[in-house]
């Protein structure tokens, strides 16, 4: 007989082993150890190829159970006696005496787990739980299907189990998943129900017998489930429903189902998935939604948050985050390796994934550089979660890529149940998608089934690039992430070496800038438009086993605007704009004026357009005034890109309170040397031309200045209110050297020429409007005057800034 000195030596020494005590279940076996294990013929000297051993479980003693864990995934049991001799490797073919002994023993723990699966329960998970849990699933559920298939008296009714009537006969547990038979009929209270009008049985699932799964369908494509028993008797209409027997069946066969695709397809490089998952996963998508739902409920799930670490907050050694491993041990998460891992800007590696095929990424155990072929889940179309594997130590963990941007923003160890990121504000960005990050994944596994999985299992098959769609339409947005991160993406390859580009939610005219293909002509044939959007499409990404890359930007190189305004020049459709643009550049001045209605521009923004035009006219004599403002989207009068609260009291829109200002403009200089030229309810297009012409702008700080600054890259004015004058973290994207190519000067007001409206503390205070000191404005305006145009229209007169430098030279 193994003595407990015996087995105690077989415990790898880490914090959480478990020694086999008089009061404990199992113990842990480190690889490498040989297990004295001995037949009719004496001891065991090696193992098959391939296989090793992995657990011992104790909770069924006298009968121990031994782990066998193969290398591509499978697994096997022998059980021992206690004097470590093989007596079998079937639960059923065991003698009589052991076989009660295994049912009486395991049967507490079916208890206590049926016992969790009732609503308002809750306790400790005991040990013995704790240790069967730890077995492989498919163990655990060849026990599970030992224990319910005897006598369970007591625990589940005599009626569950006993003889069924002849017409359930057409329902034989090795029809997985069929169409019902013409004589299916279903009762509830023993009285025949019929499904509702629109609707049919389209399926009959009866891999969780004595559980039937009846998968409905509407003429419509909408989706139906409901559970019955063998008597085509009605239980529910959702898993959640059922009690009793029933439930506990259900909670016993379900729930090794997601464990397995928790251990075989999150934490692990894609595994193989038994027969019964697969059949699974085969399922309609809300009945796996609804099993999943239940198993979430059963598991203890719906509530648990994962540990987080912001490193930052470095735990004092020898404290620190550690991460189970497939080889039974653990790794310890090192801080700095992690923190290279959680700082990292996508776009270069998603390029060298064009290039090569593959990412570098640091590990985080030792900082090695690892290349890896990513294995993506596309949450949505802001997250991707990338699945790498560090084979050295067995390790799989996610990298969650999100934000306009598109950089790493957390690391997540599911072994551990751990989420890591470089400091607090990094995890809060990430919290929506990593608050449980565990169960988002389980849940997309879930949502995408097969398609899912066997695009993790297989190489890729196309690597193509995606617009983020709906949310990337925006004036700045697109422009600072999307197409900039596209020129990156067009330089670094030769034209026949790109990628198919996909613009998804094309019914919302995503190509603000014009059509992407005239932008880049080396993408001609290359870009795919499609009117649903990126969420609707992430099961033909799968299907197709297409690795989709975002490859984005954080700065706007110049050639973007310049490509922009090349791609105008060269249709037929804006030559007219063109030429009245050049006309009026050659008669005089052109100042671009930019209205912004509704938060963080001019209280008085009717008021200031006029006494500003009045001071221009007043200075030039001859000039064109460009009002700009919202556009319209192609050529839909009315129809314009979505502002931030773009209705103002009483049905008002941005748009008309626009017009009604440049209307009292037009009235105001009729038949005088200024012209006002109206671009509100305009082509995005012809605002680009004329500002390309500009002298320069004056207008409010915001996304109109993507159009003024990074396309035209014109000098001007932007107004700003004092909260964001010294507070906004990103005020200088518009004029900064690291946001934008050779910029051209600007100038913001100065703090003492403005007033907030809203309090400085006030929640909304960086919203708030503000009025302004014209005094100060004007002047600042009148040197734009002196800087930009009067030199040009007079050539023989220097800027004032150049008769400075050449008196100080």
């Amino acid at each position: 007989m193994l003595t407990r000195e015996q087995l105690s030596l077989l415990a790898p020494v880490v914090d959480d082993a478990v020694v086999l005590r008089d009061d404990v279940y199992r113990l842990c076996l480190m690889p490498g150890y040989d297990v004295p294990l001995v037949n009719s013929e004496g001891p065991l000297k090696a193992f098959a190829e391939g296989w090793r051993p992995g657990r011992v479980l104790t909770v069924l003693c006298p009968v121990l159970l031994l782990e066998f864990l193969h290398e591509n995934g499978r697994a096997g049991f022998w059980l021992l006696d206690t004097d470590g001799v093989f007596i079998g490797n079937d639960f059923a073919a065991l003698p009589a005496p052991l076989f009660e002994t295994v049912c009486r023993r395991g049967r507490p723990i079916l208890n206590w787990l049926r016992a969790m699966a009732m609503p308002g329960i809750s306790c400790v998970q005991p040990a013995s739980v704790t240790a069967l849990l730890l077995v492989h699933l498919d163990i655990r559920r060849e026990l599970a299907r030992t224990i319910c298939a005897v006598d369970l008296t007591g625990t589940l009714s005599d009626a569950a189990l006993g003889p069924v009537e002849d017409r359930s006969r057409i329902l034989p547990d090795a029809d997985v998943r069929r169409a019902p038979p013409d004589d299916f009929a279903i009762t509830q209270g023993g009285r025949p129900i019929q499904v509702g009008p629109g609707w049919r049985v389209e399926r009959v699932t009866t891999l969780f017998a004595p559980v039937i799964v009846l998968e409905l369908l509407h003429e419509d494509g909408g989706q139906g489930v409901w559970y019955v028993d063998r008597q085509i008797e009605m239980l529910g209409n959702s898993a959640l429903q059922l009690a009793g027997a029933m439930r506990l069946h259900l909670q016993c066969l379900c729930m090794p189902l997601f464990d397995e695709l928790r251990e075989r397809v999150i934490m692990a490089p894609a595994l193989p998935l038994t027969a019964e998952t697969r059949h699974f996963l085969d399922m309609a998508q809300l009945s796996r939604d609804d099993l999943l739902s239940f198993y979430f409920l059963c598991a203890g799930l719906n509530d648990r948050l994962p540990h987080s670490w912001a490193l930052t907050d470095l735990p004092p050694p020898p404290m620190s985050y550690s991460a189970p491993v497939s080889s039974g041990g653990k790794v310890l998460i090192d801080p700095d390796h992690t923190r290279r891992t959680c700082q990292r800007f996508l776009r270069d590696e998603l390029l060298r994934q064009v290039g090569i095929g593959t990412m570098i990424w640091p590990s985080p155990v030792d900082g090695q550089d690892i290349a890896v072929v990513p294995k993506t889940f596309y949450i949505d179309d802001l997250c991707f979660a990338y699945q790498l594997h560090d084979e050295r130590y067995g390790l799989t963990f996610y990298v969650f890529g999100l934000e306009g941007f598109f950089r790493s923003f957390a690391l997540y160890f599911p072994s551990a149940d751990l989420v890591v990121g470089a400091d607090a504000a990094q995890l809060q960005v990430a919290h929506r998608y990593t608050e449980k990050a565990g169960q988002l994944l389980l849940r997309h596994v879930t949502l995408y089934g097969p398609d899912l999985v066997q695009s993790l299992q297989q190489p890729p098959a196309e690597i193509v690039h995606a617009f983020r769609g709906l949310h990337a339409i925006h004036l700045g947005h697109f422009l600072w992430q999307d197409l900039s991160g596209l020129s990156y993406l067009v330089d670094a390859f030769p034209a026949e070496d790109l990628p198919r580009c996909y613009v998804f939610d094309t019914l919302h005219h995503p190509e603000i800038y014009g059509p992407i293909d005239e932008i880049f002509p080396e993408l001609a044939g290359r870009i795919v438009r499609i009117a649903g959007s990126f969420g609707a499409h992430i099961p033909q990404f799968y299907r197709d086993r297409q690795s989709v890359i975002k490859s984005t930007g954080i700065s706007v190189p110049g050639q973007v605007g310049r490509r922009i305004i090349a791609s105008l020049r060269r249709s037929a459709r804006w030559q007219e704009p063109i030429a009245r643009a050049a006309q009026a550049r050659a008669e005089g001045a052109v100042v671009v004026v930019g209205l912004r209605i509704g938060n963080r521009t001019i209280e008085d923004m009717g008021g200031f357009t006029e006494r500003l035009v009045d001071m221009l006219a007043h200075r030039l004599g001859t000039v064109t005034i460009v009002i700009d403002g919202h556009n319209s989207i192609g050529d839909e009068p009315g129809l314009t890109y979505a502002s931030f609260g773009d209705t103002l009291g009483g049905g008002s829109s941005f748009m008309q309170r626009e017009l009604a200002i440049v209307d009292g403009l037009e009235r105001r200089y009729r038949e005088t040397a200024v012209t006002i030229v109206n671009n509100i309810d305009r082509p995005v297009q012809e605002s680009i031309v004329w500002c390309s012409e500009a002298d320069f702008f004056v207008a409010p700080w915001g996304a109109a200045l993507a159009k003024y600054r990074w396309v035209c890259n014109t000098p001007g004015l932007a107004t700003v209110g004092r909260w964001n004058l010294e507070r906004r973290h990103d005020l200088g994207i518009y004029n900064h050297p690291a946001a934008m190519d050779d910029p051209t000067p600007m100038l913001f007001n100065p703090v003492e020429a403005v007033t907030d409206i809203a309090e400085p503390d006030a929640a909304d205070a960086d919203r708030s409007n503000y009025t302004l000191d014209e005094a100060i404005v004007f002047a600042q305006i009148r040197t734009l005057v002196a800087d930009h145009v009067e030199p040009r229209l007079n050539p023989r007169v220097a800027a004032p800034g150049e008769q400075a430098g050449v008196q100080a030279a």
